[in-house]
Parts: structure tokens; C-alpha cells; sequence
């Protein structure tokens, strides 16, 4: 009887061979796979929310220079079972040093343009700045209005300008510079002599505001975009920090402080011994000035960056939750809310029982305070952050198109337009019939209008300009003849204005 071989067992190489692979097996993630791309996606938001919330390309460089960092250091340890992140792996394995090398480099790059060119003033000689007056609302462009040159500051230093016998006829004459550590976003505030501003280098300042020399430096915590309000001695400022700060105008010693839950870009209002703020944990708070203890706290939907308007009992504040909210001064309950086509941080103006706001649907409304119904609504081709002026029946405000408007209230028509080469989130001041504003976005790094502007407040004609080197958010402060603005430059600029102005 003849037996069979026995039947060997094939080899692997004959099953490739023959082309009989075996179908890959689909294993569920193990958990440290899980923990990782969890622990990527959390930082990924981390960083995107930091490079969103401060608008800096320093910090969506830091926060890709981290992410490589990590994934660089994280990766080997894990045994990536699929084919594609194993990929990832070894990409970041072999390259990812020279990739954290090349980013660095590139960020260094942008901090010394930044330096050099950007915020640097430019040299010159005699310290004196002109703008010329311009015969019509049509701006040149920004190309043909050339930069003033202004002498060099140092950090928290003043630059006099050599007095002047007469200022001659349509033009504006830098009085002083104050060169702070960081961008000037807000409105100065002037009281008894003395200018009061902050500065996104986290601290207050207290300037003579004739000559601009320091009178006392109040550091905060965070930075400082909140504009200063003084009342009976005590000067009143909010901070990224959380905080508002009281504090003792003579000397800068704090009185006290009161924690929000949220940054604190709104401006402060101060009536019948309460504080009204917002702030960016989406609360407005009533706070009794005498020891800073609150009184209420209003919840609205997002952050309140604005500044609330107190008239006949009732607080009006606005919020990036679409909404104008009227809320009762005494108890803080809400009496109406109106709600717009986008987040509002345009502050609210109320006069003769109107109320005008801006939204980032691009709309102006005039809204009727005694039941939040919409009187009329003006439509602008960009966002309206800037916040409404309203002088002799004449409403000024700034749009993101570049662009302010002068509107009559009783009906939301244009009375004239004026362009300028960049945003106007400045809101406008007027004084003796003329308009000063500013202009420049500061959320990009192409600085195409940095000026500040006067305009003829009936008929929207260009008398001046004056030209700083970054973006100027500020809204102009007039005191006794003198312009206060800051700008992103760093700088606070004191302009002596033509006598027609002043």
C-alpha cells in the first residue's frame, strides 16, 4: 500500500508568490492612540482660539512651532497601527527638527520687521510735525500722503516739540509724543491738566498734559484697552486681567479692585456712585464706587466689549450676542432687548429718546428706548464697530468699508460719505463743527491708512491730516486746544490745532 507524502505547510514567500495576500485586519484604536489625538485635537483648538482671540501672526507661529514641537516628541512613543498616521510619524520623525528650525527662523524675521519697520518712528532733525490741509472730501491715496517724519522715543519717554509763535493757517502742529511699551487702542481721558491712558503694555498712565511727562505709571495685570473714567478723584480702568481698577488720581494707589470673570475691554461708566463695566464672561456688572462691592450682575449670551450708556434709570449695554439690551439701573432686570444681525461691539449713543448703535451685520440702528422698537436701520458695506456721534441732529460714525458717514437722525439718510484707505473703527469727536477720526485696521499686516483725519463736520471736506505709523483705533480726546489720540505705534500724540479748530 503506497502512502501519500505528507503535506507541508506552505511558506510565506509562497503565498506572496502566488498572490494570495491575506486582507489587512481593521483593529479597533488602543488607547493610547485615542489619548493622543485627543491630546492634539485639544491643542490645535488651544492654539487656534490664542491666534484668533489676539489677532497676532506672532502667535499662529508660535502655536504651529509648538505643534511640531510635541507631535516631534510624541510620536515615536506610540505604535501607530495604521498606514497613514505611521506615515505622519516618520515624517515628523525625520524632518520635523528642520521644520521647528525654519519656522523659528521665519519668526524671528517677523519680529525684527516688525521693529524696524512697522513701530519705529522715523528721524528727523527739529522734532516738528506738519499735515497739510486737503481741498476736498476725497482722500489721495495712501501712497501720495507722505509720512511726517517725528523724532525717535524711547520707551516711556517724551518728545517736546520746539513752541511755535503762531500755527499757520490750516495746519496742525505735534505738540509732545509719549512712547509707550505698546499699542494705544482706547480713548485718553483729560481731567484737571492731567491725560489718563492705557497702553497694551498692561499698564495706566498719568501724563501732564501740557508737556506729556509722567506723573505716575499704574501696572495691571493684563492689557489695557479700556478707556479711563474719572470721577471725585478716583480714576476707574479695566484690564485683560479680569479686573477694574480704582485708583487714587494723585498718586496711582490702587483703592480697590474688582475681579470679573473676563477680560475687561469695555470703557467704564460711572453714575450716582454705581460702575457700570462689561465684561468678556459675558456679564454686565453694577459696582458701588465707594468700596467696589457689587450690586447686580446682568447675563447676556457672549462677551460685552462695549460701553454702557446710563440715562433716566436705564443701562443700555449691547453684547457679541447680536443683542441691545435696556436694563434697570437700580435692580438690573431686564425692561427690553433688541436684537441685530451679527455680534455688536459698537457702544450705544442715547439722545432725545433714541438710541444709535452699530453692528458687524453692517447696519446703523436707531432704536426707540421706551419699548426696543427699530426706527430706522443704515445699511454700510462692512462691519460698524466704531461707536455713533450725535451732534445738532447729525449722527458720525466709522464702518469697516473704509468709509464714515454723517446720517440725519430723524430718518437714517446719508448727508455725505466720506473714504478714507482703510477701517474706521475710531469713533469720531466733534468739536467747534470740525470731526476727528481715526483710520487703520490693525488685524492685518498691510498698515494702507494710519492717519488720523479732521473733516468738516457739515460738509464732510478733509481739512487735515496727520499721519502715525500703525493703525489708529483711538477716538481723539480735545482739551483747551490740544488733540490727544494714541495709536498701534506705541504712541499717544498731543496735536496743537489750527485756531479755526481749536
Amino acid at each position: 500500500m503506497q502512502q501519500s507524502p505528507p503535506i507541508q505547510p506552505s511558506s510565506p514567500a509562497s503565498d506572496d508568490q502566488q498572490g494570495q495576500l491575506k486582507p489587512p485586519v481593521n483593529r479597533p484604536p488602543d488607547r493610547a492612540h485615542i489619548i493622543f489625538v485627543t491630546f492634539l485635537s485639544v491643542l490645535i483648538l488651544s492654539v487656534t482660539y490664542l491666534a484668533s482671540r489676539f489677532n497676532e501672526l506672532v502667535w499662529l507661529v508660535s502655536a504651529i512651532t509648538l505643534i511640531i514641537a510635541i507631535l516631534q516628541w510624541l510620536l515615536p512613543t506610540f505604535n501607530l497601527r495604521t498606514t497613514h498616521l505611521q506615515g505622519v510619524k516618520n515624517f515628523f520623525a525625520q524632518r520635523g527638527f528642520a521644520i521647528l528650525l525654519i519656522i523659528l527662523g521665519f519668526l524671528m524675521l517677523f519680529n525684527l520687521v516688525a521693529a524696524f519697520v512697522v513701530y519705529n518712528p522715523l528721524i528727523n532733525s527739529n522734532g516738528l510735525t506738519h499735515a497739510t490741509r486737503m481741498p476736498t472730501s476725497v482722500p489721495s491715496s495712501p501712497s501720495a500722503i507722505a509720512h511726517s517724519t517725528v523724532t525717535p522715543i524711547l520707551t516711556a519717554t517724551v518728545t517736546p516739540t520746539p513752541p511755535a509763535t503762531s500755527i499757520p493757517p490750516g495746519q496742525v502742529v505735534q505738540k509732545w509724543t509719549f512712547h509707550t511699551g505698546g499699542g494705544v487702542v482706547d480713548l485718553p481721558t483729560v481731567f484737571n491738566g492731567v491725560l489718563y491712558v492705557g497702553s497694551t503694555d498692561k499698564k495706566l498712565y498719568a501724563l501732564d498734559a501740557s508737556t506729556g511727562q509722567v506723573q505716575w505709571v499704574f501696572p495691571t495685570g493684563g492689557f489695557v484697552y479700556s478707556s479711563p473714567t474719572v470721577v471725585k478723584g478716583v480714576v476707574y480702568i479695566g484690564s485683560d486681567d479680569g479686573k477694574v481698577y480704582a485708583l487714587d488720581t494723585s498718586n496711582g494707589h490702587p483703592i480697590w479692585t474688582f475681579l470679573t470673570g473676563g477680560h475687561v475691554h469695555s470703557s467704564l461708566t460711572v453714575f450716582n456712585g454705581v460702575l457700570y463695566v462689561g465684561s468678556d464672561d459675558g456679564k454686565v456688572y453694577a459696582v458701588n464706587t465707594s468700596n467696589g462691592h457689587p450690586i447686580w450682575a446682568f447675563s447676556t449670551g457672549a462677551p460685552v466689549e462695549s460701553s454702557q450708556t446710563v440715562v433716566s434709570g436705564v443701562v443700555y449695554a449691547t453684547s457679541s450676542d447680536n443683542n441691545v439690551y435696556a436694563i434697570d439701573a437700580r435692580t438690573g432686570q431686564q425692561k427690553w432687548v433688541f436684537s441685530t444681525g451679527d455680534a455688536v461691539f459698537s457702544s450705544p449713543t442715547v439722545v432725545n429718546g433714541v438710541l444709535y448703535v452699530g453692528s458687524d451685520d453692517g447696519k446703523v440702528y436707531a432704536v426707540n428706548t421706551s419699548n426696543g422698537q427699530q426706527i430706522w436701520a443704515f445699511l454700510t458695506r462692512g462691519h460698524v464697530q466704531s461707536s455713533p456721534t450725535v451732534v445738532n441732529g447729525v449722527l458720525y460714525v466709522g464702518s469697516d468699508d473704509h468709509k464714515v458717514y454723517a446720517l440725519n437722525t430723524s430718518n437714517g439718510q446719508a448727508k455725505w460719505i466720506f473714504s478714507t484707505g482703510d477701517t474706521v473703527r475710531s469713533s469720531p469727536t466733534v468739536v467747534n463743527g470740525v470731526l476727528y477720526v481715526g483710520s487703520g485696521d490693525p488685524d492685518t499686516n498691510a498698515f494702507s491708512d494710519t492717519n488720523v483725519y479732521a473733516l468738516n463736520a457739515n460738509t464732510g471736506q478733509q481739512e487735515w491730516t496727520f499721519p502715525t505709523r500703525a493703525p489708529v483705533e483711538s477716538s481723539p480726546t480735545v482739551a483747551n486746544g490740544i488733540l490727544y489720540v494714541g495709536s498701534w505705534d506705541y504712541n499717544v500724540y498731543a496735536l496743537t490745532l489750527p485756531a479755526s479748530s481749536s
